[in-house]
Formats: C-alpha cells, structure tokens, sequence
C-alpha cells in the first residue's frame, strides 16, 4: 500500500517560514532614528495636522538652501509627534511643543530634535509662554492656566481662570491671556498668582505685543484694537474688514496685518498701508521670522500645505510642501 502523504502539515511548515521571513524583511525596512542636519537659520514650521488623525509633524526650511526637512520629530525620534502640534516656544534653548490633543508638551534638542523630556498632567494645553522664569500654559478646557519650572519640567502651580484661556503673550513686566468664554483680556497678578481682568469690551481671538508696549488684538467683528494698558485706553481699528492674521517684524516696530486675501503693513502709530494680494486657497497662518513674512495655504485642510516665503519687500523668495495645516513658524 502507497504511504499517504499529509500534505497540510508541509503546507503548515512553508507559510511558517515565508511569515517570518516577511516580518524579518518589514521590520529591517521600517527606519528607526536617524540624525538631522540642522543649521543656526533655519525656519522650524509646525504642521498641525488633522484633528484625531494623529499626523503632527515639525518641518525644517533652510532660506539659504531653499530646502524643507519634513517629517522631522519622526526622523529624530522614530515615532510620530502626536495629535495637533498647537504652538511652540524657544525656551532655555530648547523647543516646547505643545501637542494639544495629546495632553503633553515635547521638550526637544534644537539641534538634534530628539525628546529631552515629555511633560504631561495637562487637558487641553494650547499656547505658552515664559515670563519670570515660569512657563505658563493655557488650556482649552482645564479652566485654569498651568505653571511649569522649566528647569524641572515639573507642573509647580495651577492659577484659576474659569473658561477658555488661549493666546498668551508676555512683555518684561507683565503677562497677559485672553479668555475666549469671558470674552475678556486678563493680566497676571504676580504678587497674588492671579488673573485681573482689563479689557472685556470684545470678543478677543488672539494678540501680540509691540515695540512699545501696546497690545493688539483682534475681534471677532470687523476691528483690531490696539490697547495701551498703562494709560488704560482702547483705540479701534475699523472699516478695515476682518482682520484674520498679525505678526511683528523682529523689531516689533512693524505689523503685518492679514485682511482677506490682502496684507497690510501696519506702523507703530496704527497707520495702514496696503502691502501685498495674495491668491492662495486657504490662507492657514502668517508669521515674520526674520527677514521673511511666511504664510501657508492649507489648501483643502487635507493635503499638504503649501508653505510661501516672501521677502520684507513682497517678493516670493520660495515656496515649499510642508505638512498637514502649517501653522506657524519659528527661528532661533
């Protein structure tokens, strides 16, 4: 009689093999860390991404080169940056991410864009800033503004500021927060670790400050306002329609103001000047970094942003894919 052959086993045997030497193959083709070159004048841009999708990313564009590094937490770190790179700051020479629907901030080498430390403990974290040697945070949802030592990378206070504190901006003697829920801009009370309000006659989106001390600070209608808080009066900007968009040059003697598909210069002394049209999609961010007005177009909030850098006169200099919603920029 013949020997029957169980051919299942063999069959059994040979995908065993081709499976692992599949997963051999995969895994030496996924690449982990790798080392970044990084230059004293390049541009870090912060991609957003899409929220929920996971998909964060830091770029590098060097001016000089013409050059754009994507992908760049990745490269450095071999993982991914999280979910919604919300903001950054240059902090005791190292870059703060806020990764807002994460919960955390990254704190990372400027040359190498490694993790030097992950802080968590937060809800909804969204902007920072240093003042006084603090770092302080706002949130979305926490209904208060966290303290961190930055020396520590520890939570040392929360200051209570009932409803959502956004933009933050800090001159040498004070700080400042804008609370979208109370429709209000507050002021820290150092002595007291408190928040006074001193302005609530607006609906506050963001703010900066200028060379002189005066903030400004855009509205949900049709207005920008500059404030001068030691005089305590307001001047508002009107019939200049909606202001979407403002930086300051490195000086801080010089705005640009974004108003549609239109950017403006905007002097010290609050005068107006047309600048610049602009024909991209979906104007996303405007920053000024240096000698350089930056503006991405998020296009269909999907794809790539398409990131343009013009010069101080309103010449393109170049134009680069960046990631997902480029949403700022920043330089050491």
């Amino acid at each position: 009689m013949a020997r029957k052959i169980d051919y299942s086993l063999t069959w059994v045997w040979l995908f065993s093999i081709l499976g692992v030497l599949g997963y051999s193959c995969k895994t030496e083709n996924q690449p982990g860390p790798q080392t970044l070159k990084t230059q004293a004048q390049d541009i870090i841009l912060l991609n957003e991404g899409n929220f929920n999708w996971g998909n964060a990313s830091i770029s590098i564009y060097n001016p000089t080169q013409k050059s754009i590094q994507n992908n760049v937490f990745k490269t450095a770190n071999g993982v991914s940056l999280g979910d919604v790179a919300q903001s950054a700051q240059l902090i005791n020479g190292e870059w703060w991410i806020v990764v807002n629907n994460s919960g955390k901030i990254e704190v990372l080498d400027t040359s190498t864009f490694k993790v030097k430390k992950t802080i968590t403990g937060f809800n909804s974290p969204r902007y920072l800033s240093l003042h006084q040697n603090k770092v302080y945070v706002t949130d979305l949802y926490a209904n208060q503004v966290s303290v961190v030592n930055p020396f520590t990378y520890s939570i040392n206070d929360r200051i209570s500021l009932p409803g959502w504190t956004e933009h933050i901006a800090s001159n040498e003697n004070d700080l400042y927060v804008i609370n979208r829920d109370s429709n209000a801009l507050y002021q820290l009370n150092v002595n007291q670790d408190n928040f006074l309000k001193v302005q609530s006659d607006y609906v506050p989106i963001s703010l900066s400050t200028s060379q002189n001390g005066l903030i400004y600070t855009q509205s949900n209608g049709n207005q920008l306002l500059r404030i001068n808080l030691d005089a305590r009066d307001t001047i508002f900007y009107e019939n200049i329609g909606k202001v979407d968009r403002l930086c300051w040059n490195n000086k801080g003697d010089l705005g640009y103001v974004l108003v549609g598909k239109e950017l403006f210069k905007l002097g010290d002394q609050g005068n107006f000047t047309s600048f610049l049209n602009l024909n991209q999609e979906n104007v996303y961010a405007l920053n000024c970094i240096n000698e350089f007005i930056i503006i991405s177009d998020a296009q269909d909030f999907v794809k790539k942003s398409i990131t343009y850098f013009y010069d101080l006169e309103g010449k393109l200099h170049d134009q680069q894919t960046t990631g997902v919603l480029t949403n700022s920029a920043y330089s050491k």
